[in-house]
């Protein structure tokens, strides 16, 4: 069984390695991704082996792992090939085909990597499982230009927050990947006032003061509501 569940991972991992971002995109959704793996169980007829397949479904599993990997790497490597100059800060990037010569290993958060994307013409947001994370925000807090991957399995889409093409550009596959990439690159003016709307809108409603202060009117408000003959009002000291 050991034997079969191996090659069942090998010949995945070749799979996806030769994937699309559509494709990946598929295997996001978890329903997609057990019936994906599960095909490939019974073509070693291992039908009746679910807490196997049940632990390779997960998310956080050696293929979960792997699809999250080429989807990082894919879109990196596609603006790479296209001819644009690119670098790559983070862990482990020198070990992804074609990518040793881009790699420039980890930034450290704060004064460093907001240095590093100012001096980027393009910041890449391409985080698997969602779009709209800390490290989407340290970008546009940093006012630069963000490009975002678009998809429909994102857990919390920047959609839901900033307007598409005034604060937020976006890329679903492969080729409009490439053409936002070269239009953005041309156009300094469009890129610095979507990076400024985009700055505008993280300082009003997602800084940390921001964020404290919606959590504590809603929290004044839902108690009123469920308590409105309460004598002891919440103190509004407690106001940021």
């Amino acid at each position: 069984i050991t034997q079969h569940i191996f090659r069942v991972y090998q010949d995945l991992y070749e799979q996806i390695s030769s994937m699309s971002l559509s494709e990946l995109n598929e295997l996001l959704d978890i329903n997609n991704r057990e019936k994906y793996i599960g095909n490939s169980f019974k073509q070693y007829g291992l039908d009746n082996h679910d807490r196997y397949l049940e632990y390779l479904v997960r998310i956080n599993s050696r293929v979960g792992k792997t699809i999250f990997s080429r989807i990082k790497h894919l879109v990196m490597q596609c603006i790479a090939e296209s001819g644009v100059d690119i670098s790559v800060w983070g862990i482990n990037w020198e070990h992804y085909a074609g990518m040793s010569i881009f790699a420039k290993g980890p930034a450290s958060n704060g004064e460093e990597i907001n240095i590093i994307q100012n001096e980027s013409k393009i910041s890449m947001n391409n985080s698997p499982e969602l779009s709209f994370h800390m490290k989407a925000l340290e970008i546009m807090g940093s006012m630069s230009f963000m490009l975002s991957r678009d998809h429909e399995y994102d857990i919390e889409s920047l959609k839901n927050h900033f307007v598409e093409d005034e604060e937020i550009v976006l890329f679903k596959d492969e080729h409009e990947l490439i053409k936002k990439v070269e239009y953005y690159l041309t156009h300094k003016t469009e890129r610095y006032e979507i990076a400024r709307n985009a700055y505008n809108k993280v300082m009003d409603k997602y800084t940390y003061k921001a964020v404290g202060k919606k959590i504590l009117s809603d929290f004044k408000e839902c108690f009123n509501i469920h308590f409105p003959g309460c004598d002891h009002k919440i103190d509004h000291s407690l106001s940021m």
